[in-house]
């Protein structure tokens, strides 16, 4: 699957298809999740769209509702039940599809920043929030507790990507470096074009 400004393409290996007003979606896609029943959720501008792949149903959550305002950047399957999405500007909306719910979580609610440009879910269920000059929030939903992660830790406190690549080592893509927290060994590493 492979988002574009010019709508969704699939290619299964052999053919390439493409998804776009023809069947109700936008042209611009930005980002793509696939939740645990095989759905994409699709990001568009302020507009979040659900596609299940063997029906080919598509739901829209739009700006026009009243409870989603920004673009999304970042999206993320929480718990069974919700996906997060994170936005520029407006923190994380969490949607739960099946009791009809969204919360809105932002600096209010303790994140260090509203504009958010990457997320991920740990081996231990934590949520790292990667923010725009925030450096990173990580969530401890079990202990409800956030921890906030930033100067003498990055390089750059602009995080725009995170990738866990074993469980306790994680990336961290900033403007310029590449930070390496290996909670295992207790150590951070920073790389650049200088490292090879």
């Amino acid at each position: 699957w492979i988002a574009s400004s010019d709508g969704l393409f699939h290619f299964d290996g052999e053919k390439c298809y493409h998804y776009g007003s023809d069947q109700g979606l936008s042209f611009y896609i930005s980002k793509i999740w696939k939740d645990d029943r095989s759905r994409l959720w699709l990001s568009s501008g302020s507009e979040l769209i659900i596609l299940d792949i063997k029906s080919g149903l598509i739901k829209i959550i739009k700006q026009a509702e009243g409870k989603v305002q920004y673009n999304f950047t970042s999206l993320l399957q929480g718990s069974k039940d919700e996906i997060w999405a994170g936005t520029y500007d407006d923190g994380i909306y969490i949607i739960n599809e099946n009791k009809g719910t969204i919360k809105h979580f932002t600096r209010r609610h303790k994140l260090s920043g509203n504009n958010i440009w990457s997320m991920m879910k740990d081996s231990k269920g934590r949520i790292w929030i990667g923010e725009d000059f925030n450096g990173v929030d990580i969530i401890d939903q079990t202990n409800h507790l956030i921890r906030h992660c930033k100067d003498g830790i990055f390089q750059d406190n602009t995080i725009y990507s995170l990738f866990e690549s074993e469980p306790g080592v994680i990336w961290i893509g900033t403007g310029e470096y590449a930070t390496v927290l290996d909670m295992n060994l207790n150590t951070i590493s920073h790389l650049n074009n200088d490292s090879g």
